[in-house]
């Protein structure tokens, strides 16, 4: 398992190398609203379906049924603190049983959305009441966040692409 720290296009510059460190506070001076500056992926596997490689940025091929979590959220101006918590935070649901894997992406408008991978229902509600992560929830309804929405899906299906994909 580990983070993977993406080399992405921004509108109209060559591929820059983004810390997270630096990629909510300090956004590259050429990013655009509403491009992508930020993008991590963890997973328990590094390997797809068929045994490639699981390109960067994307979390490997995970077999259904499980569940995703997405998570998509704005962040405020008031957002000290939010880095280091949000590094803890993934390396925390790692350690959590029933994790699968977790992709992140967040754009130079403060929009981000997080999609995390758990075995079963019970896995995500041990991970929501879990002490810690109550305390990154509490900062986050109160300072981090202008707005955000959550939602629960149960993943039936999926699939990798373009190799070995067509619409015949």
């Amino acid at each position: 398992m580990s983070t993977r720290p993406v080399y992405t296009r921004l509108r109209g510059v060559k591929n820059v190398r983004v810390s997270s460190k630096s990629a909510i506070r300090r956004p590259h001076k050429s990013a655009n609203p509403g491009s992508l500056f930020r993008q991590t992926a963890t997973s328990t596997r590094t390997t797809g379906r068929k045994g490639k490689a699981v390109p960067e940025g994307f979390s490997s091929a995970l077999e259904p049924p499980y569940y995703a979590v997405i998570f998509t959220n704005r962040l405020s101006m008031d957002d000290d603190g939010y880095e280091p918590m949000g590094a803890a935070m993934e390396e925390l649901a790692k350690e959590q049983p029933g994790f699968l894997g977790i992709e992140s992406t967040r754009g130079a408008d403060r929009l981000g959305i997080t999609v995390s991978y758990w075995k079963d229902e019970a896995s995500i509600a041990a991970w929501k009441a879990q002490t810690r992560h109550l305390l990154a929830q509490k900062n986050g309804i109160e300072r981090w966040y202008e707005h955000y929405e959550l939602r629960v899906a149960k993943v039936e299906r999926g699939y990798s692409g373009p190799d070995g994909r067509s619409v015949d």
